[in-house]
């Protein structure tokens, strides 16, 4: 999983209003969309920042696919400087996946490549494989639910 943030996107909204901003979107969707195999799943997470689920993919390629997108992105040619930080995070056994934690953990690999200098490329520290396994939480809410 990549998660995907556009550096200082704020300052582009404010610098060069609203419209503008709505074009590095536009742009940048495109950039991803190309860089994505049809297997991926590409979708705006929120605001400025995108995922791209990678299913089956190794480490080794994520990380090639985050630093095409990272490139090309910084290629762009919207007036401005546009950049990216990206956060990397895998599973090493898909099943009893737990999505949160591969959310989780992309998230954290997104925060140190924004700590770190923005317009970069960081891999979770902690492969998905570590993170506890909350599956049993589930028939807690849904005995909740039908209470």
């Amino acid at each position: 999983m990549l998660f995907i943030d556009l550096d200082f996107f704020k300052k582009i909204n404010d610098t060069y209003g609203h419209q503008a901003g709505d074009r590095v979107l536009e742009k940048v969707a495109l950039v991803l969309q190309e860089q994505s195999r049809n297997s991926d799943t590409v979708c705006r997470y929120g605001g400025e920042e995108f995922a791209i689920i990678l299913p089956e993919t190794p480490r080794s390629h994520a990380q090639m696919v985050a630093e095409r997108i990272r490139r090309k992105v910084s290629t762009l040619d919207c007036g401005f400087p546009v950049t990216t930080s990206i956060g990397i995070n895998c599973a090493e056994k898909p099943e009893g996946l737990v999505p949160q934690a591969l959310i989780a953990g992309a998230d954290q690999a997104l925060y140190a490549a924004k700590r770190n200098g923005r317009n970069r490329c960081e891999v979770a520290s902690k492969p998905v494989a570590h993170f506890p396994d909350l599956s049993f939480i589930y028939p807690f809410k849904q005995a909740a639910a039908t209470a």
